[in-house]
Protein backbone atom coordinates (compact mmCIF):
# COMPACT_ATOMS: atom_id res chain seq x y z
CA UNK A 1 0.00 0.00 0.00
CA UNK A 2 2.89 2.05 0.81
CA UNK A 3 5.79 3.16 -1.89
CA UNK A 4 8.73 4.84 -2.90
CA UNK A 5 11.90 5.71 -0.54
CA UNK A 6 12.42 7.82 2.75
CA UNK A 7 11.82 11.35 1.81
CA UNK A 8 12.09 14.13 4.43
CA UNK A 9 14.78 16.73 3.09
CA UNK A 10 15.00 18.11 -0.58
CA UNK A 11 17.72 17.58 -2.94
CA UNK A 12 19.56 21.21 -1.24
CA UNK A 13 19.09 19.07 2.05
CA UNK A 14 16.20 21.67 3.33
CA UNK A 15 13.59 20.12 5.71
CA UNK A 16 10.29 20.15 3.69
CA UNK A 17 7.94 18.45 6.36
CA UNK A 18 6.44 21.94 7.03
CA UNK A 19 4.94 21.63 3.82
CA UNK A 20 2.95 18.24 4.59
CA UNK A 21 -0.68 18.03 5.35
CA UNK A 22 -1.38 21.43 3.10
CA UNK A 23 -4.61 21.64 2.23
CA UNK A 24 -6.02 23.71 -0.57
CA UNK A 25 -7.51 26.20 1.46
CA UNK A 26 -3.87 26.40 3.27
CA UNK A 27 -1.85 26.09 0.09
CA UNK A 28 -3.18 29.24 -2.44
CA UNK A 29 -0.92 28.04 -5.19
CA UNK A 30 -2.70 24.57 -5.74
CA UNK A 31 -5.59 24.69 -8.22
CA UNK A 32 -7.17 22.22 -5.85
CA UNK A 33 -10.75 22.66 -4.71
CA UNK A 34 -10.42 23.87 -1.32
CA UNK A 35 -11.77 21.36 1.50
CA UNK A 36 -12.33 20.35 4.58
CA UNK A 37 -11.37 17.66 6.46
CA UNK A 38 -15.38 16.93 6.50
CA UNK A 39 -15.60 17.21 3.58
CA UNK A 40 -16.95 14.26 0.76
CA UNK A 41 -13.85 13.23 -1.34
CA UNK A 42 -15.75 9.76 -2.60
CA UNK A 43 -18.93 8.31 -2.35
CA UNK A 44 -19.53 4.58 -3.73
CA UNK A 45 -23.18 3.74 -3.80
CA UNK A 46 -23.96 5.86 -0.76
CA UNK A 47 -20.73 4.60 1.26
CA UNK A 48 -18.82 7.91 1.94
CA UNK A 49 -15.11 8.61 2.53
CA UNK A 50 -14.17 12.44 3.65
CA UNK A 51 -10.96 14.21 2.09
CA UNK A 52 -10.05 14.18 5.97
CA UNK A 53 -9.52 10.34 5.69
CA UNK A 54 -8.13 10.64 2.40
CA UNK A 55 -5.33 13.47 3.30
CA UNK A 56 -4.23 11.32 6.18
CA UNK A 57 -2.98 8.40 4.16
CA UNK A 58 -1.75 11.27 1.69
CA UNK A 59 0.39 12.69 4.41
CA UNK A 60 1.99 8.75 4.93
CA UNK A 61 2.43 8.65 1.32
CA UNK A 62 4.28 12.04 0.89
CA UNK A 63 6.51 11.20 3.94
CA UNK A 64 7.83 8.28 2.34
CA UNK A 65 7.97 8.95 -1.36
CA UNK A 66 10.86 10.63 -2.98
CA UNK A 67 9.80 14.06 -3.93
CA UNK A 68 12.20 16.02 -7.05
CA UNK A 69 12.94 19.46 -5.85
CA UNK A 70 14.96 21.73 -8.17
CA UNK A 71 17.58 23.02 -6.63
CA UNK A 72 16.92 26.76 -7.30
CA UNK A 73 12.92 26.15 -6.25
CA UNK A 74 11.36 29.37 -4.43
CA UNK A 75 9.06 28.35 -1.11
CA UNK A 76 5.84 29.08 -3.17
CA UNK A 77 6.95 26.90 -6.21
CA UNK A 78 8.23 23.92 -3.69
CA UNK A 79 4.21 24.39 -2.13
CA UNK A 80 3.08 24.05 -5.55
CA UNK A 81 5.48 20.91 -6.46
CA UNK A 82 3.85 18.79 -3.15
CA UNK A 83 0.31 20.20 -3.66
CA UNK A 84 0.49 18.82 -7.31
CA UNK A 85 2.18 15.34 -6.19
CA UNK A 86 -0.78 15.64 -3.43
CA UNK A 87 -3.35 16.11 -6.19
CA UNK A 88 -1.88 12.81 -8.29
CA UNK A 89 -2.29 11.03 -5.58
CA UNK A 90 -5.81 11.63 -4.51
CA UNK A 91 -6.71 10.71 -7.89
CA UNK A 92 -4.81 7.47 -7.60
CA UNK A 93 -6.04 6.15 -4.59
CA UNK A 94 -9.72 6.99 -5.72
CA UNK A 95 -9.17 4.60 -8.78
CA UNK A 96 -8.15 2.19 -6.44
CA UNK A 97 -10.78 2.50 -3.58
CA UNK A 98 -13.30 2.47 -6.35
CA UNK A 99 -12.20 -1.15 -7.75
CA UNK A 100 -12.36 -2.70 -4.07
CA UNK A 101 -14.86 -0.92 -2.79
CA UNK A 102 -17.14 -2.23 -5.45
CA UNK A 103 -16.35 -5.91 -5.01
CA UNK A 104 -16.25 -5.65 -1.37
CA UNK A 105 -19.82 -4.81 -1.33
CA UNK A 106 -20.65 -7.98 -3.35
CA UNK A 107 -18.95 -9.95 -0.88
CA UNK A 108 -20.99 -8.22 2.40
CA UNK A 109 -24.12 -9.10 0.39
CA UNK A 110 -22.95 -12.82 0.14
CA UNK A 111 -22.25 -12.60 3.84
CA UNK A 112 -18.13 -12.87 3.48
CA UNK A 113 -16.68 -10.87 6.11
CA UNK A 114 -13.41 -10.09 7.39
CA UNK A 115 -12.48 -10.58 10.81
CA UNK A 116 -10.24 -8.14 13.05
CA UNK A 117 -7.99 -10.90 13.08
CA UNK A 118 -7.62 -10.93 9.58
CA UNK A 119 -7.45 -7.49 8.82
CA UNK A 120 -4.39 -7.13 11.88
CA UNK A 121 -2.59 -9.79 9.70
CA UNK A 122 -3.16 -8.07 6.35
CA UNK A 123 -1.71 -4.64 7.93
CA UNK A 124 1.34 -6.94 9.48
CA UNK A 125 2.09 -8.65 6.09
CA UNK A 126 1.86 -5.33 4.27
CA UNK A 127 4.02 -3.63 6.93
CA UNK A 128 6.44 -6.83 6.38
CA UNK A 129 6.95 -5.83 2.59
CA UNK A 130 8.21 -2.49 3.78
CA UNK A 131 11.80 -1.90 3.67
CA UNK A 132 13.71 -2.08 7.43
CA UNK A 133 13.71 1.93 7.24
CA UNK A 134 10.53 2.62 6.32
CA UNK A 135 8.95 0.47 9.27
CA UNK A 136 10.95 2.16 12.07
CA UNK A 137 9.14 5.56 10.42
CA UNK A 138 5.58 3.86 10.22
CA UNK A 139 4.41 3.01 13.64
CA UNK A 140 1.29 0.89 14.55
CA UNK A 141 0.12 3.95 15.96
CA UNK A 142 -0.06 5.66 12.47
CA UNK A 143 -1.35 3.22 11.00
CA UNK A 144 -4.44 3.22 13.78
CA UNK A 145 -5.06 6.97 12.75
CA UNK A 146 -5.66 6.05 8.90
CA UNK A 147 -8.58 4.92 8.59
CA UNK A 148 -8.88 5.20 4.81
CA UNK A 149 -5.66 3.06 4.55
CA UNK A 150 -8.08 0.45 6.81
CA UNK A 151 -10.81 0.61 4.99
CA UNK A 152 -9.11 0.25 1.36
CA UNK A 153 -7.16 -2.58 3.00
CA UNK A 154 -10.39 -4.55 4.39
CA UNK A 155 -12.24 -4.17 1.04
CA UNK A 156 -8.87 -5.74 -0.87
CA UNK A 157 -9.31 -8.25 1.34
CA UNK A 158 -13.12 -9.10 1.00
CA UNK A 159 -12.33 -8.92 -2.89
CA UNK A 160 -9.94 -11.44 -2.29
CA UNK A 161 -12.42 -13.35 -0.49
CA UNK A 162 -15.48 -12.89 -3.51
CA UNK A 163 -12.96 -14.09 -6.25
CA UNK A 164 -12.12 -17.02 -4.26
CA UNK A 165 -15.48 -17.62 -2.79
CA UNK A 166 -18.02 -16.36 -5.36
CA UNK A 167 -16.10 -16.35 -8.56
CA UNK A 168 -13.61 -18.98 -8.54
CA UNK A 169 -16.49 -21.85 -7.88
CA UNK A 170 -18.02 -20.70 -11.73
CA UNK A 171 -15.11 -21.10 -13.53
CA UNK A 172 -14.55 -24.94 -15.19
CA UNK A 173 -11.32 -24.98 -17.23
CA UNK A 174 -11.40 -28.33 -19.82
CA UNK A 175 -9.05 -30.94 -20.78
CA UNK A 176 -9.09 -29.32 -24.46
CA UNK A 177 -7.88 -25.88 -22.57
CA UNK A 178 -5.41 -27.76 -20.86
CA UNK A 179 -3.84 -29.21 -23.70
CA UNK A 180 -4.28 -25.75 -25.50
CA UNK A 181 -2.52 -24.10 -22.90
CA UNK A 182 0.18 -26.68 -23.30
CA UNK A 183 0.82 -26.22 -27.33
CA UNK A 184 0.70 -22.05 -26.67
CA UNK A 185 3.44 -22.65 -23.72
CA UNK A 186 6.18 -24.72 -26.03
CA UNK A 187 5.46 -22.24 -28.83
CA UNK A 188 6.44 -19.02 -26.59
CA UNK A 189 9.74 -21.38 -25.36
CA UNK A 190 10.74 -22.02 -28.51
CA UNK A 191 10.03 -18.08 -29.84
CA UNK A 192 12.14 -16.73 -26.95
CA UNK A 193 15.40 -19.28 -27.12
CA UNK A 194 14.90 -18.32 -31.29
CA UNK A 195 15.00 -15.00 -30.12
CA UNK A 196 18.07 -14.83 -27.74
CA UNK A 197 20.36 -17.01 -30.04
CA UNK A 198 19.87 -13.97 -31.97
CA UNK A 199 21.54 -11.45 -29.42
CA UNK A 200 25.05 -12.47 -29.45
CA UNK A 201 25.53 -12.45 -33.07
CA UNK A 202 24.08 -8.87 -33.43
CA UNK A 203 26.16 -7.76 -30.75
CA UNK A 204 29.45 -9.30 -32.00
CA UNK A 205 28.55 -7.73 -35.31
CA UNK A 206 28.23 -4.00 -33.64
CA UNK A 207 31.72 -4.58 -32.01
CA UNK A 208 33.52 -5.87 -35.14
CA UNK A 209 32.35 -2.52 -36.78
CA UNK A 210 33.07 -0.42 -33.28
CA UNK A 211 36.95 -1.44 -33.20
CA UNK A 212 37.00 -1.29 -36.70
CA UNK A 213 35.49 2.69 -36.77
CA UNK A 214 32.41 1.70 -39.10
CA UNK A 215 30.18 2.71 -36.27
CA UNK A 216 29.86 5.00 -33.14
CA UNK A 217 29.30 3.71 -29.74
CA UNK A 218 27.13 6.48 -28.12
CA UNK A 219 25.06 6.35 -31.18
CA UNK A 220 24.35 2.43 -31.44
CA UNK A 221 23.73 2.35 -27.58
CA UNK A 222 21.50 5.51 -28.25
CA UNK A 223 19.38 3.63 -31.15
CA UNK A 224 19.15 0.24 -29.70
CA UNK A 225 20.40 -0.32 -26.21
CA UNK A 226 17.67 -1.91 -23.81
CA UNK A 227 19.15 -0.16 -21.00
CA UNK A 228 17.76 2.99 -19.31
CA UNK A 229 20.97 4.83 -20.42
CA UNK A 230 20.07 4.52 -24.19
CA UNK A 231 19.13 8.09 -23.77
CA UNK A 232 22.52 9.41 -22.45
CA UNK A 233 24.36 7.32 -25.19
CA UNK A 234 24.94 4.18 -23.12
CA UNK A 235 26.43 6.51 -20.01
CA UNK A 236 26.17 4.76 -17.26
CA UNK A 237 28.22 6.69 -15.17
CA UNK A 238 30.76 6.19 -12.31
CA UNK A 239 30.79 2.93 -10.14
CA UNK A 240 32.99 2.16 -7.25
CA UNK A 241 34.77 -1.48 -6.43
CA UNK A 242 31.34 -2.15 -3.74
CA UNK A 243 28.60 -1.48 -7.06
CA UNK A 244 26.00 -4.05 -7.62
CA UNK A 245 27.11 -4.97 -11.39
CA UNK A 246 26.79 -7.81 -12.15
CA UNK A 247 29.94 -10.08 -11.98
CA UNK A 248 30.82 -10.50 -15.63
CA UNK A 249 30.89 -6.94 -16.20
CA UNK A 250 32.30 -5.87 -12.76
CA UNK A 251 35.35 -8.32 -13.33
CA UNK A 252 36.14 -6.68 -16.65
CA UNK A 253 35.36 -3.09 -15.31
CA UNK A 254 37.95 -3.64 -12.07
CA UNK A 255 40.07 -5.62 -13.19
CA UNK A 256 44.16 -4.85 -14.35
CA UNK A 257 43.17 -4.98 -17.92
CA UNK A 258 43.99 -1.31 -19.61
CA UNK A 259 41.11 -2.49 -22.49
CA UNK A 260 38.68 0.19 -22.87
CA UNK A 261 36.03 -2.01 -24.86
CA UNK A 262 34.95 -5.16 -23.77
CA UNK A 263 33.90 -8.27 -25.81
CA UNK A 264 30.70 -9.19 -25.58
CA UNK A 265 29.75 -10.34 -21.80
CA UNK A 266 26.90 -12.66 -21.22
CA UNK A 267 24.73 -11.97 -17.78
CA UNK A 268 21.58 -14.61 -16.96
CA UNK A 269 19.48 -11.56 -18.35
CA UNK A 270 21.36 -9.38 -21.03
CA UNK A 271 24.30 -9.58 -23.73
CA UNK A 272 26.26 -6.47 -23.10
CA UNK A 273 29.62 -4.58 -24.35
CA UNK A 274 30.69 -2.52 -22.05
CA UNK A 275 33.04 1.43 -22.78
CA UNK A 276 35.66 2.31 -20.33
CA UNK A 277 35.40 5.91 -20.21
CA UNK A 278 37.65 6.77 -17.24
CA UNK A 279 39.46 4.75 -14.22
CA UNK A 280 41.12 5.69 -11.04
CA UNK A 281 43.67 4.37 -9.17
CA UNK A 282 44.93 4.67 -5.61
CA UNK A 283 47.92 4.39 -6.16
CA UNK A 284 48.72 3.39 -2.16
CA UNK A 285 46.38 0.59 -2.25
CA UNK A 286 47.69 -3.12 -1.92
CA UNK A 287 46.56 -3.58 -5.36
CA UNK A 288 47.74 -0.16 -7.12
CA UNK A 289 46.57 -2.19 -10.66
CA UNK A 290 42.78 -2.52 -9.91
CA UNK A 291 41.21 0.84 -10.86
CA UNK A 292 39.34 2.40 -7.49
CA UNK A 293 36.46 3.81 -9.19
CA UNK A 294 35.04 3.02 -12.84
CA UNK A 295 33.05 5.95 -15.41
CA UNK A 296 31.90 3.51 -18.04
CA UNK A 297 29.10 2.99 -20.59
CA UNK A 298 27.57 0.14 -22.56
CA UNK A 299 25.34 -1.20 -25.13
CA UNK A 300 22.10 -3.78 -23.86
CA UNK A 301 20.28 -6.12 -25.61
CA UNK A 302 17.92 -7.91 -22.75
CA UNK A 303 17.17 -11.50 -23.05
CA UNK A 304 13.89 -12.52 -23.19
CA UNK A 305 12.93 -14.37 -20.56
CA UNK A 306 12.74 -18.54 -21.08
CA UNK A 307 9.23 -19.62 -19.85
CA UNK A 308 8.98 -22.81 -18.14
CA UNK A 309 7.08 -25.80 -19.69
CA UNK A 310 3.66 -26.44 -18.44
CA UNK A 311 2.53 -29.74 -16.81
CA UNK A 312 -1.32 -30.48 -16.52
CA UNK A 313 -1.74 -29.14 -12.93
CA UNK A 314 0.34 -25.95 -13.85
CA UNK A 315 -1.54 -25.52 -17.15
CA UNK A 316 -4.71 -25.95 -15.64
CA UNK A 317 -3.59 -23.40 -12.77
CA UNK A 318 -3.01 -21.00 -15.27
CA UNK A 319 -6.14 -21.20 -17.49
CA UNK A 320 -8.10 -20.85 -14.57
CA UNK A 321 -6.11 -17.67 -13.39
CA UNK A 322 -6.49 -16.27 -16.83
CA UNK A 323 -10.29 -16.93 -16.41
CA UNK A 324 -10.79 -15.53 -13.16
CA UNK A 325 -8.71 -12.31 -14.50
CA UNK A 326 -11.51 -12.09 -17.63
CA UNK A 327 -14.61 -12.42 -14.94
CA UNK A 328 -13.12 -10.18 -12.59
CA UNK A 329 -12.83 -7.61 -15.15
CA UNK A 330 -16.03 -8.33 -16.94
CA UNK A 331 -17.95 -8.64 -13.50
CA UNK A 332 -16.00 -4.98 -12.32
CA UNK A 333 -17.25 -3.66 -15.66
CA UNK A 334 -21.00 -4.59 -14.81
CA UNK A 335 -20.83 -2.79 -11.01
CA UNK A 336 -19.08 0.50 -12.98
CA UNK A 337 -22.08 0.87 -14.97
CA UNK A 338 -24.34 0.50 -12.04
CA UNK A 339 -22.72 1.73 -9.78
CA UNK A 340 -23.63 5.55 -8.26
CA UNK A 341 -20.24 6.89 -7.94
CA UNK A 342 -19.70 10.26 -6.77
CA UNK A 343 -16.19 12.04 -6.87
CA UNK A 344 -14.10 14.92 -5.93
CA UNK A 345 -11.50 13.84 -8.43
CA UNK A 346 -11.19 12.26 -11.40
CA UNK A 347 -11.97 8.50 -11.96
CA UNK A 348 -9.84 7.49 -14.60
CA UNK A 349 -11.70 3.87 -14.97
CA UNK A 350 -15.60 4.86 -15.34
CA UNK A 351 -16.59 4.78 -18.76
CA UNK A 352 -18.72 7.66 -18.24
CA UNK A 353 -18.96 10.99 -16.79
CA UNK A 354 -19.77 11.00 -12.77
CA UNK A 355 -21.16 13.88 -11.10
CA UNK A 356 -18.57 15.35 -8.40
CA UNK A 357 -18.80 14.55 -4.44
CA UNK A 358 -20.54 17.60 -2.90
Amino acid sequence: MIGGSEFTMDKKGGDLSQYFGKTARQNKQAELPVHTAEDPYLSVNGELVTWGEVDTHIDLLMLNSPLHIPPEATADEVQQIIANTRAKYAEKLANMYVRNALFAQLARKEGITISSNELESAIADSMSRLPENKRRKISDEVYAKDTFFKRDLENYQLTLKYRQQILSTNIVVSAEEIAGAKRLREVEIHDAIATNLTLRPRMEGWLKEIRAGKRDFAQTAFDFSDCGSAADEGDMGEFDRDCVLLSPLKDFVFSSSTNVLSDVLETPYSYNIVKIIERTYDRDDDTPEIPVTAHIAQIMLEKVPVPEPLDDDSARKFVFSKKLGVATVELQRIQLKAAKIQSAVKIKILDKKRPSAK
